[in-house]
């Protein structure tokens, strides 16, 4: 009786390029998955184990200082001779300690004025010696005043009044009186400039505008001697002081001097003060008291890195302050700049060398000293009405810093900060100064857009070109350069951006997520066909329709060429531009990335900056979960059984790693097999042996969870034999 043989067939599946996620459910290629977590793709298509992270700085403080209702006011008279110690910064280094910080700077009454914001503890006066200490206080304001002091005073003293007088007399007795130019009060008396000695035969000197020295009788101090010597301006004061009036008194003398002369000499003289006026300066203050810090907002809320002050920095906001980072790699130094709000949305723009802070209804600016309120500039607006002044300012009524995003456009005359995000179509944007220069701080009325119907806000602004994209929830459009102001067309009825601030340039297109996808806008859609605007994320759907797309956040790292769409939840959809390839990372808690010299840092939720580096096989100690599964594969016969007998993996040269390799059939997944590599220059090829049942169809994994080793995985090849018909 003749014996059947069954025809055996050996097939091989061989991944020589990984080419990412595919969820579609649709026949997928050699190299995609339908699950790519914690794997990234390289440029050169290997799969590769996604960088680690670390805590670089933690920004979330157990106490910080508040700015209390207790005022204060250090005052001078005459000349502001008082010297404040200045610093830029304060911190809360315990719950009972205030520490300034920052270059100290002594300022008098004119550079005072403009280092309002300041923080100090110590007044000195240059003139007595004397230190005034209070407690840690910010300087509020600086003024002066002209004080006028009315009075009518009249000191007659030996003898009566007469109309006239008789020259200048040869033999006569001298009567000595002191008079001053000026009076200046130092704080505790009036000091005299320039003291003049004259007697009763100076009658020009007697002029109505001299200060002179009057004594415990409100008469003038006076010396009474015949052929004596000319007393000194000591002489005068030690008198004075005798009885007790050194300092308190000096008047001014009208215009009613006499002096009357007979053989037997009258001594007669009136003295009326009309109007003194001295000038008193203040700085005024607040005290500085110690808070708990509310633990609940450490969430860091914003990261921006550019120019300050001549200088390049890493900023960031996090629980109620801004810092500067310092530093490089992953550990970074801190420094506390000064206080935000932090409990709402952030934003952060440069301009003009300046740092721009949108936050809480405040609008603030880091000049790179000391953060403040932005002050109004108030630019001349020509009024319609003659009769109107108006109001040319859009900060103090809290226009400006209702916006919560920000983005620089220029015009016809220069640059212009372009302000959106209070919830309405409405854009406005700054003007520019007396000397036409742009200006951040000047929001004129008029400088206004209205995008669109009034029902949905604009969400998002971005550069392109020559123009600016304006994108609403649900349309799109083109905003252009028109004269001294812009116009507005539209572009797509249909397609917009759902997160606030999250359009950005990638590899020179806008990218934006909208409706569940990320979608590219081409050159041909900027000219106002929507077709071209495209989804790119068709591979990542099902994953991507489980991101809250109004909250996500987007980044876009230059250097790698990864793009991120980051759920709230820690989930992150990564696009490499250069592979098109998509994957997904989890427990990536970045609320804020930047990238700075090649260095990708963000913020998380729990006040940290952490570098994201392959450096590190893990996040902060925590093991890195990786996994990687192929599409099912039949391997171009689905109606016959196959069985895997074994694999050969190829692991890069250069690194300590290690992956496990398992197969996935309708009976399960097979036991894990772990391939390692103890770092050889050159790639190393293992041969992996595996026992899975016949399967008509089966899938391939990969899978990494060391939180020593990495991995990156240039080829794999399956062996399998195939016979029999399924049934």
């Amino acid at each position: 009786m003749a014996k059947n043989t069954e025809m055996k067939q050996e097939s091989i599946l061989s991944i020589n390029k990984w080419l990412g996620m595919n969820e579609t459910g649709a026949v997928l290629r050699s190299g995609e998955g339908e699950r790519c977590e914690n794997f990234r793709i390289t440029d050169g298509g290997s799969l590769q184990k996604r960088p680690g992270s670390r805590n670089a700085v933690v920004l979330s403080q157990s106490y910080r200082a508040v700015v209390t209702e207790t005022a204060g006011t250090i005052h001078a008279w005459g000349e502001p001779k008082k010297v404040l110690r200045l610093y830029p910064r304060v911190e809360a280094t315990a719950y009972d300690t205030l520490t300034l910080e920052g270059t100290r700077l002594d300022a008098d009454y004119e550079s005072a004025a403009s280092h309002t914001g300041w923080y100090f503890d110590t007044a000195g006066d240059i003139v007595t010696g004397e230190t005034i200490s209070v407690p840690v206080s910010q300087l509020q304001s600086v003024e002066a005043s002209e004080r006028a002091k009315i009075e009518t005073r009249e000191a007659r003293f030996a003898g009566g009044a007469r109309d006239d007088w008789s020259g200048y007399m040869s033999d006569y007795v001298y009567l000595w009186l002191i008079q001053y130019d000026s009076l200046l009060w130092n704080g505790t008396e009036y000091v005299g400039t320039n003291p003049q000695i004259i007697n009763n035969g100076d009658f020009s000197a007697m002029n109505g505008t001299k200060f002179t020295l009057l004594g415990e009788d409100d008469r003038p101090v006076f010396f009474f001697a015949k052929e004596g010597a000319k007393p000194t301006e000591a002489d005068f004061l030690a008198k004075a002081a005798k009885n007790g009036h050194i300092g308190k008194i000096r008047l001014n003398n009208s215009h009613n001097n006499y002096i009357s002369t007979t053989d037997t000499p009258l001594w007669s003289l009136w003295l009326k003060v009309d109007i003194w006026k001295e000038t008193e300066y203040f700085w005024h203050f607040r005290t500085l008291g110690i808070e708990p810090n509310d633990m609940s907002d450490v969430e860091v809320k914003g990261l921006w890195t550019g120019i300050v002050g001549g200088r390049e920095v890493i900023a960031a906001a996090c629980n109620g302050c801004l810092w500067e980072l310092s530093g490089d790699g992953g550990n970074l130094g801190r420094t506390l700049l000064g206080s935000v709000i932090t409990a709402g949305n952030i934003n952060l723009f440069g301009f003009e060398d300046k740092l721009y802070i949108l936050a809480g209804g405040q609008y603030k600016v880091w000049d790179g000293e000391s953060v403040s309120p932005v002050e109004a500039y108030p630019p001349y607006v020509p009024p319609t009405d003659p009769d109107e002044e108006g109001n040319p300012d859009y900060i103090t009524d809290g226009s400006a810093a209702k916006m919560r995003c920000a983005e620089i456009f220029s015009g016809s005359k220069g640059a212009r900060v372009m302000l959106y995000g209070d919830g309405t179509n409405r854009i406005i944007y700054s003007g520019f100064d007396t000397l036409g220069r742009a200006r951040a701080d000047s929001f004129p009325p008029g400088n206004e857009l209205f995008v669109g119907d009034a029902n949905t806000p604009v969400t998002a602004l971005v550069r392109h070109y020559d123009r600016l994209l304006c994108f609403k929830k649900g349309s799109a459009w083109v905003i252009s350069p028109d004269g001294n102001g812009f116009s507005v067309s539209p572009m797509n009825r249909s397609v917009g951006c759902d997160a606030y601030g999250e359009a950005l340039i990638v590899n020179n297109h806008p990218r934006t997520p909208d409706g569940g996808a990320i979608m590219e806008w081409t050159s041909a859609a900027l000219t106002g066909s929507y077709r071209n605007a495209k989804s790119i994320s068709d591979r990542v759907k099902r994953t991507l329709s489980t991101f809250p797309m109004d909250s996500v956040r987007t980044f876009y790292d230059k250097y790698s060429g990864e793009y991120y769409v980051i759920s709230p939840d820690g989930r992150a959809l990564v696009h490499n531009t250069a592979a098109d390839a998509w994957y997904l990372y989890t427990n990536i808690d970045a609320t804020e990335l930047i990238s700075f010299h090649g260095l990708v840092y963000f913020g998380t939720r729990d006040g940290h900056i952490r570098l994201l580096s392959r450096a590190y096989c893990d996040d902060e100690g925590e093991a890195i979960a990786c996994r990687w599964e192929s599409g099912a594969t039949d391997l171009g016969s689905e109606y016959r059984f196959k069985r895997v007998l074994g694999l050969w993996l190829a692991l890069n040269g250069g690194e300590k790693a290690a992956v496990s390799v398992s197969v996935i059939t309708n009976s399960g997944e097979t036991r894990k097999v772990r391939v390692e590599s103890d770092a050889p220059t050159l790639p190393i090829t293992r041969r992996v042996r595996l026992k899975a049942g016949k399967a008509s169809h089966f899938r391939l994994a990969l899978t990494s969870e060391s939180a020593t080793e990495t991995a990156t995985i240039q080829f794999i090849d399956v062996r399998a034999v195939s016979g029999g018909g399924a049934r």
